[in-house]
């Protein structure tokens, strides 16, 4: 080819056509810059092809760190329904000396429970460190990981941390006070289930007062900070999850992104006798429909809507209840129970036991 070319410059000027040499000269210029441009542009699209890959790399392991993260708000959340009744049999003055004998978790209720949720940020925080161009989808997606890893998991990092203060403190305080602190034993050892507690022990947690308020203050930090605040990072980590699942072209796992069509027994009217607001003819109700593939819980004083969120299911019995404030993301969990005594289904919210002597708060599903 080049010495084609060769042969037409030199024929040209042997014969002087030196206009038609000019032409041809100026045509070469621009074949070889068109040739340059095209091979600039070929590896353009070759560094873009492989850019994107390197991006779809990233993604794939924030997804799978996504995936470790919403393991361990699960760890925490089971935690929190486990020690649930726990919970209100102490507070309820419903605990009994063979609670404290028999059960480790009543003993140990503050001075060692473990609902810290340790999240990874590493594969996060490689993707906003990387020097890849983002496209649009790219770019929504990466500030949906900035709110989940800047505002939501930091309010669970403050939660965890003041629910650990509360701990420390607390067992600083039988360190002081109580000579039999030594016999609560260690919750690593296996040993710690079979654990029998002295009498001096079981007497102190059945009947200081002072010792309720402490129960009282820890379920207000763990309920109604620290567990909402895990619920709320788990919905927007199990959101963003989903969103790029499809950006990769999987399918999500259906264990973690739910078919609302398999939780149709939510579904229905729920009544609350013992809730009024005005006076003792107004009542709060619970709706539970689905809207737009999606679960939704509509409450109503008497018939004027009031309140209305959507719902996710957590397991076959508890659903998470979500709303959003300033950018952060909370949640509620109610769980549904089988009345013995009525054989009719109940809804509770986890945490939620009421004033110390009245009835535990609950919704009552009507037929």
């Amino acid at each position: 080819m080049i010495n084609f070319f060769r042969r037409i410059r030199h024929k040209l000027i042997q014969e002087s056509q030196f206009f038609k040499y000019l032409k041809y000269a100026i045509g070469e210029i621009i074949l070889v810059v068109i040739g340059i441009l095209i091979a600039f542009q070929v590896d353009t699209w070759n560094e873009d092809r492989k850019s994107q890959e390197r991006v779809r790399l990233l993604f794939s392991q924030v997804q799978k760190e996504l995936l470790y993260n919403i393991s361990r708000t699960n760890y925490a959340i089971d935690s929190y329904v486990n020690l649930d009744s726990v919970f209100y049999n102490v507070i309820k003055g419903k605990a009994t000396y063979r609670d404290y004998e028999s059960d480790s978790r009543y003993s140990r209720l503050i001075t060692h429970i473990n609902v810290d949720v340790e999240a990874q940020e590493s594969a996060f925080k490689q993707l906003i460190e990387s020097n890849e161009s983002f496209n649009s989808k790219q770019d929504d997606l990466l500030n949906q990981l900035r709110n989940l890893y800047g505002l939501d998991l930091s309010k669970v990092k403050i939660q965890n941390n003041n629910l650990a203060q509360m701990a420390n403190d607390f067992r600083q305080k039988l360190k002081d006070e109580k000579s039999w602190y030594s016999d609560l034993g260690d919750p690593s050892s296996a040993s710690h289930i079979d654990h029998v507690f002295s009498e001096e022990i079981i007497y102190y947690f059945l009947n200081d007062p002072f010792y309720l308020n402490e129960v009282r203050d820890f379920i207000n930090v763990g309920y109604r900070n620290h567990l909402r605040s895990i619920l709320g990072f788990r919905t927007r980590a199990v959101d963003i999850y989903k969103e790029i699942a499809f950006y990769l072209n999987e399918t999500p796992d259906p264990i973690i992104v739910n078919n609302i069509d398999n939780y149709s027994h939510f579904m229905g009217n729920y009544t609350n006798e013992k809730i009024t607001l005005a006076s003792d003819e107004d009542r709060v109700n619970a709706v539970i429909k689905s809207k737009n593939d999606s679960l939704r819980l509509n409450i109503y004083w008497n018939e004027f809507l009031i309140d209305s969120m959507e719902i996710r299911p957590y397991s076959t019995d508890s659903y998470i209840a979500f709303y959003e404030a300033q950018g952060e993301t909370e949640g509620v969990l109610n769980k549904f129970i089988r009345n013995e005594k009525t054989d009719k289904v109940e809804l509770i919210l986890i945490g939620d036991f009421g004033p110390n002597k009245e009835k535990r708060p609950r919704f009552i599903k009507l037929n």
